[in-house]
């Protein structure tokens, strides 16, 4: 069966380098193996099963795209980052307010604070301060994909 006129091996071949190249981006970006798996698993069943695909999720896509202007923001910053080696610092509660302030009104500020840690953007410390559990760069937009790069 053809999809539009598509020859059924050019569909295959799309969709092997589809799963291919999407399957590397995020086992680089630092995506767990058995959850991507899982994840594919998922949606296999539901292809098989003619439902329909989750709807996408645009305000989380955007939220996620502000988050990695701000883990961004934490590594060029002086202000929150190391003076020697530039490399980010924990930062505490005030601190973080304002780094993500700078990009996002001040009601927005709390709910994106508890994504961050919820995601695991942040790792809390013993002192109480966060300190960024993700590299400088995160996937930021599905139609610009950025390399992570592991802390």
């Amino acid at each position: 069966m053809q999809a539009r006129g598509i020859p059924r091996q050019q569909q295959t071949s799309a969709i092997e380098r589809l799963l291919t190249e999407t399957s590397g981006v995020l086992l680089s970006a630092g995506v767990e193996r058995n959850r991507l798996a899982g994840q594919l698993r998922d949606y296999a069943r539901r292809i098989e099963a003619g439902r329909r695909m989750k709807p996408s999720r645009a305000a989380s896509q955007r939220l996620s795209v502000t988050v990695s202007g701000v883990v961004h923001d934490w590594h060029r910053n002086r202000r929150y980052s190391d003076w020697d080696s530039g490399d980010p610092v924990p930062l505490p509660l005030q601190l973080r307010r304002n780094l993500i302030g700078g990009r996002l009104p001040r009601h927005k500020i709390e709910p994106t604070l508890a994504w961050m840690e919820g995601d695991g953007y942040v790792d809390a410390q013993p002192d109480g301060r966060f300190a960024l559990a993700v590299g400088r760069h995160v996937i930021d937009k599905l139609e610009h994909w950025r390399w992570s790069v592991p802390r």
